[in-house]
């Protein structure tokens, strides 16, 4: 939380009971606050609150049915985002959207050609180096490629080009650290900071609780379209009471309590020795009703590991087996065949159809369960919508409504529901709940331990490592390509996969997995992260301990959990 004086500054911006409606839906229902000069404010709430909505309205993209807006004291009228620009208005969007073979300057002058006068070529770059030093406090080579760029370097582009223009008086970022690593975070909160110092505000989205409690300085509430707290003494604001106030309810334990694992019980699924261009030697097991997470930072690998496990990569060498069968590798229907689902990382991609309705995206993942004879059974596949549409508390409850219109949440749920019931055996999730608010993910907490409950094998690869510790039975940790650290029991727990992660201790030191190749970290020439920040700080020095014959999601990380 900052420390900065509270004593009241010039509203910025201000809304005074904004109203608006979808098919008689109110998304914002007599919405008021005021954002002050120069400071951070934290804009949180579940998927649908109305966030995004307001968000809409202060940049011109819907029009409210009832209310005003007023900058630095004035009324006006915003009919489009033109008008927000000219008012000092920017907003740096959550999906990190690049052209990969651009370089960051021709991407910044995009639409702002001849904003640097008749600089060209060295200087121009220079220049435009200058100018992001300036605004972001951060120095980026304006000559490299976006594809070039890890996701940190790309998202500081996309606020650059929101800022280098003209003057910025209000700057809203839309959860702008869901695809980052914690580090790789720290970047965007510098930028965030130089920012507020140098007067802009900032209205701060995010569902990272603690993100919001560091950077600001008054934290409003939404739920269900309305404001239910506007708070700008943070002094005693606790991650726990943002929670309850989000929620409108005490939430309890956010981690289901999963049933421990027999380690008598045969190995379902295995990777033996798999290797890529990225990952090296990847060995590890998973039991019925298990959950083991894959962790690491980005660029460890472990995506390119997930993406060869599922087939969608072909490895350059192992093996995959499944109920003692050794699956050959490289083919998605094949995995589909075996009983092999994912939901990736990229829920908007490829998680599903985005015009489709509910309904129908529910359905694709087992059509051969609703056909005879190459006739689709309609009424089951609109009884299976509706008892997983229940199951999951997915909102809207409308089957017919499209996907897209769907929130965050609620569309990882139709991505996940899409599987239940199809028969996999071994479900394979990519960061899970990025982007997602507590709510939400309580329910697919909740889902996958049905799961389990029934036989699944999960396996959940990411970096937000509260997640992995509070979910996962075992977690193995990938570095440069590697497994260096297989973690359970009592040292499960946030701090000590980070220190793993970022080898905050200086070493490569962790409680390794006995599997051959797999017991030391080796630096296999692949480039670390562009900057190095400062390290985590853990007071945990321990090694964790080796999986004991019944392993459980740790206590320890759930009692870390802000």
């Amino acid at each position: 939380m900052t420390s900065r004086a509270a004593s009241a500054a010039a509203s910025r911006l201000q809304v005074e009971h904004l109203v608006k409606e979808f098919n008689g839906n109110r998304a914002l229902d007599d919405v008021s606050l005021s954002i002050e000069t120069g400071r951070v404010h934290g804009l949180i709430g579940q998927n649908g609150a109305g966030k995004s909505t307001l968000i809409n309205v202060i940049c011109g993209i819907y029009q409210p049915d009832g209310g005003r807006i007023l900058v630095d004291g004035k009324p006006v009228h915003i009919a489009s985002p033109a008008d927000a620009f000219a008012l000092g208005i920017r907003v740096v969007h959550q999906e990190l959207v690049a052209a990969p073979k651009l370089t960051i300057a021709q991407t910044l002058l995009l639409g702002h050609e001849h904003a640097f006068g008749r600089l060209h070529g060295r200087g121009l770059t220079r220049a435009i180096d200058e100018r992001i030093a300036e605004k972001l406090g951060v120095r980026l080579d304006s000559t490299r490629l976006m594809e070039s760029l890890t996701p940190a370097e790309t998202k500081l582009v996309q606020i650059a080009r929101a800022i280098i223009y003209g003057t910025v008086r209000i700057l809203i970022l839309d959860e702008p650290t869901a695809p980052l690593s914690r580090e790789e975070s720290e970047l965007v909160f510098r930028a965030v900071r130089t920012l507020r110092d140098s007067g802009a505000s900032v209205i701060y989205v995010s569902h990272y609780l603690g993100e919001v409690l560091d950077l600001a300085d008054a934290i409003t509430v939404f739920r269900n379209g309305k404001v239910v707290a506007d708070e700008s003494d943070l002094s005693g604001m606790t991650g726990e009471r943002l929670v309850e106030l989000m929620v409108g309810r005490p939430v309890g334990e956010l981690f289901p309590d999963f049933k421990p694992v027999d380690a008598a019980q045969p190995v379902k699924f295995a990777v033996r020795g798999l290797s890529g261009r990225t990952f090296h030697d990847c060995t590890f097991a998973v039991r019925p009703g298990e959950v083991l997470g894959v962790g690491g930072i980005t660029g460890s690998g472990r995506e390119e590991l997930i993406d060869a496990i599922y087939g969608a990569t072909r490895p350059l060498t192992g093996t995959i087996e499944l109920k003692g069968r050794t699956i050959r590798p490289g083919s998605v229907h094949r995995s589909v065949a075996h009983g092999i689902a994912r939901v990736p990382r990229d829920r908007r991609a490829t998680g599903f159809v985005r015009d489709l309705p509910v309904r129908d995206n529910l359905a694709l993942p087992r059509l051969s369960q609703f056909s005879k004879l190459g006739v689709l059974n309609f009424a089951a596949i609109r009884k299976s919508a509706d008892r997983i549409i229940t199951q999951l508390h997915i909102r809207p409850d409308d089957p017919t409504t499209p996907t897209r219109l769907l929130s965050g949440g609620n569309q990882q749920k139709v991505a996940i529901g899409g599987w239940i019931g199809s028969g996999a055996t071994v479900l394979l999730l990519e960061d899970p709940t990025v982007g997602i608010d507590v709510g939400a993910r309580a329910d697919i907490y909740r889902t996958l331990k049905e799961l389990t409950d029934s036989g699944v094998s999960i396996i959940v690869s990411g970096n937000d490592f509260n997640e992995l510790a509070g979910l996962c039975h075992r977690v193995v940790m990938l570095k440069r390509g590697r497994i260096v650290a297989e973690v359970s029991g009592d040292g499960l727990n946030e701090s000590n996969l980070l220190r793993i992660a970022t080898d905050a201790d200086g070493s490569d030191a962790g409680s390794t997995d006995a599997s051959a190749g797999n017991a030391d970290a080796v630096n296999t020439g692949e480039a670390a992260p562009a900057q190095s920040l400062q390290s985590a700080q853990s007071s945990q020095s321990q090694s964790p301990s080796s999986q004991s014959p019944q392993s459980q999601p740790s206590q320890s990380a759930k009692e870390e959990r802000a």
